[in-house]
């Protein structure tokens, strides 16, 4: 279970709706400290390509746990604050937020791949069409970690996640 009470850590405030980022600046101006993570996502759209920036979660955002949270809900923007059936807050423990904060690059999350390390792929497009090799693990943004198997041994390289196949 992720949610305990009674712990220090982080509790899960809710937005109101469309007003994620006015809750952001009310926990900013309240010297609260907050995390809501945020991810990129390449979008096609009327043939165009570009990145489209959107909040993990949504309307939720992770506030640290303190004394007299009660308080917080005269901030702006705030709905609600997740809570157990006793009205306490449910707290999210901080190795949960830690893992989340360990998959940004940029100050982006990246999810995970689709691909295991060691996994054999192959190029489907790109100058390195048709080259076999093995996952190594993500890379930039919206880029993979290969070994490819080319000018007679192993070359590592980074590539377009969406240049890579599963190969058998």
């Amino acid at each position: 279970m992720i949610f305990r009470v009674g712990l220090m850590g982080w509790m899960v405030a809710v937005s109101e709706a469309g007003a994620t980022d006015l809750l952001r600046e009310s926990f900013e101006d309240n010297g609260n400290e907050h995390y809501l993570p945020v991810i990129r996502e390449r979008v096609v759209s009327r043939g165009r390509r570009y990145w489209k920036e959107s909040y993990l979660f949504g309307r939720y955002t992770f506030v640290k746990s303190i004394d007299g949270w009660e308080e917080l809900f005269q901030l702006r923007g705030l709905a609600e604050i997740f809570t157990t059936a006793s009205g306490k807050p449910s707290i999210v423990p901080d190795k949960i937020i830690e893992r989340i904060r360990q998959q940004e690059v940029n100050g982006y999350v990246r999810l995970g791949s689709r691909f295991a390390v060691g996994q054999r792929i192959k190029m489907i497009e790109g100058p390195l069409f048709g080259l076999e090799g093995q996952y190594q693990g993500t890379g930039k943004i919206d880029h993979d970690a290969v070994l490819l198997r080319m000018l007679g041994g192993w070359t590592r390289a980074e590539v377009p996640s969406s240049s890579i196949a599963a190969n058998g």
